[in-house]
């Protein structure tokens, strides 16, 4: 758990570690081998993987730990990182308790200044316990799927109450020519590594690719894996490189934990729903009938400070549909004297606002 060389983030945490096999997608799994090293160290990956057979595979043993002590990890971090959370386990498998869950998205909660990201193969069981969460801003949430048998996850993935949602395509093991992109912000592609690995072939990127660019959606080709472009297997994910008809692909979502990358696309936050316009309205200034009363105004005012604490671009770049753009800050400003901000934040339950507004 710390530093990592996932290409997509910065650091790994894991207060979970062991799953179960789901798909195909996770054999060679990655994590069962880094388990299985870790195994003769630490109690925390002991008795999690399925006893060495000839010829077959390892896999996780559906045996799930969590780490009450390791919660606290992310508040130790003080530069804001992009953190990958778990990387050796799904928060959303069966055996995490709720209670549990509830716990590491508190702790998201608590740390705006990091941007997390999440991946589960399981989205159907976030679907079902979305209504027992808060969903953090600073949460990026993702799924799994390595080919056509498993888009499900994509239909499941839309439905939970994420701000930021990401497919990460990889290991990729068949074609996805008809990718519904609806509401996904970024997409992540990558092929298989390790002495086992299965060809990703260069028709299925280029595909995803492709697709990505004509939705305007951000793509990030991680690598090849053990199978180059050219249909060679290498010796190394190094040795295959992860150019793609001869460039880099790197995109992430235009969102703030991202913006010293390469970003494209909008990853904007939705509307105020009515039920949290009904939360956050009784600590507005002003009244129902004036300018800058709780009404409309109010409502399209804070929903343009949304805009502007996601995508940290120019006010002057603020959208027609918020309003007059020269107005935002001076109005942000007087909020801030005039204490109100601190109830809007407490009630709107969006770290990127109140990390804007200078809201602890």
């Amino acid at each position: 758990m710390g530093d990592t060389n996932i290409e997509w983030t910065d650091k790994t945490w894991n207060p979970v570690t062991g799953c179960t096999r789901v798909s195909p997608g996770c054999d060679n799994c990655y994590a069962v081998i880094q388990t299985v090293r870790a195994a003769g160290n630490s109690e925390r990956y002991k008795d999690l993987v399925n006893e060495r057979r000839p010829g077959a595979r390892r896999h996780f043993n559906g045996t799930v730990k969590t780490h009450a002590d390791l919660l606290d990890v992310p508040k130790k971090w003080r530069k804001p990182r992009r953190i990958f959370v778990p990387s050796m386990s799904d928060l959303f498998h069966q055996n995490v308790p709720l209670d549990f869950i509830q716990r590491v998205f508190d702790v998201i909660w608590d740390t705006p200044r990091h941007t997390y990201q999440m991946l589960t193969k399981r989205p159907e069981r976030a679907v079902e316990l979305a209504g027992e969460l808060r969903w953090p801003a600073n949460l990026v949430f993702g799924t799994s799927v390595e080919d056509d048998r498993v888009t499900d996850r994509i239909d499941a993935l839309r439905q939970v109450p994420a701000f930021v949602r990401f497919l990460s395509l990889e290991p990729l093991l068949g074609p996805l020519d008809n990718l519904n992109l609806t509401s996904i912000h970024w997409v992540i592609g990558g092929g298989e590594s390790g002495p086992r690995a299965r060809q990703m072939k260069a028709e299925w990127a280029r595909s995803i690719r492709d697709q990505c660019v004509a939705a305007g959606v951000p793509y990030f080709h991680k690598q090849w894996g053990r199978w180059g472009e050219d249909g060679t297997k290498y010796r190394s994910k190094k040795a295959a490189g992860s150019k793609l008809d001869g460039r880099l692909w790197r995109e992430y979502p235009a969102v703030a934990g991202f913006k010293d990358k390469k970003a494209i696309g909008e990853a904007t936050p939705p509307p105020l729903t009515d039920e949290q316009w009904e939360r956050v309205a009784p600590v507005l200034p002003g009244r129902e009938e004036t300018p800058g009363g709780t009404g409309l105004d109010n409502r399209a005012f804070i929903n343009g400070v949304r805009w502007k604490a996601w995508t940290l671009k120019p006010w002057r770049d603020l959208p027609d549909e918020f309003g007059n753009w020269n107005t935002y800050a001076v109005r942000v400003k007087r909020w801030k004297e005039g204490g109100h901000w601190p109830g809007v934040c407490e009630r709107l339950n969006d770290p990127f606002v109140a990390r804007f507004v200078g809201v602890s």
